[in-house]
């Protein structure tokens, strides 16, 4: 049987029955989903053990708390769960003072940027703006949060549909959120 097959709510419904074989199995099929995750990140691999770590304990939370009668699937409900978590673990190394190239790869720009002045925190501009990884969502960013650029100001700017500026503020808005927690 491949592993792959389990349905997600049948698995969840043997875990509250009791059945170790089942949880294991659950966090089987999603560990390389926490791999996957780590590397969207860019972390580095002296911080993978703490963010797997961060990641089992998002799927042990997300096994607690799912309720099977919501309209969201189990993936989609442990992808949020493991967001957060890792951006609340990468807030907390920021807390650390730590150099910000030493937590995430970075542009080389940015890189010399952040070593020049270690001990400063990251305000939330900056936070924002390095989970973002295209050149049309910085410089959306950009122009909205920095300068105070409406849409259509930002559309006219670069040259771009308004539509597709809305739609990159609203993908903003949304990892923007993913801070907060």
């Amino acid at each position: 049987m491949d592993l792959y097959s389990l349905n997600d709510f049948y698995l969840l419904y043997l875990i509250k029955e009791g059945s170790e074989i089942a949880e294991a199995l659950l966090y089987k099929k999603y560990n390389a989903y926490i791999y996957n995750m780590i590397r969207e990140l860019n972390v580095f691999k002296k911080y993978y053990d703490d963010f797997y770590q961060e990641g089992l304990i998002a799927i042990c939370n997300a096994i607690n708390s799912y309720d099977m009668d919501s309209n969201c699937s189990f993936f989609n409900y442990l992808y949020v769960i493991m967001r957060r978590r890792f951006f609340r673990y990468y807030k907390y190394l920021c807390s650390l003072e730590l150099p910000y190239s030493n937590v995430f790869d970075v542009l080389e720009e940015d890189a010399i940027k952040y070593n020049s002045t270690p001990s400063r925190e990251l305000d939330y501009y900056e936070l924002g703006l390095s989970l973002l990884k295209t050149k049309l969502d910085r410089a959306v960013y950009y122009y909205l949060y920095k300068e105070g650029y409406t849409p259509s100001m930002i559309s006219e700017a670069l040259n771009i549909d308004v539509k597709r500026i809305y739609n990159t503020i609203q993908k903003i808005k949304g990892l923007l959120q993913e801070l907060k927690y």
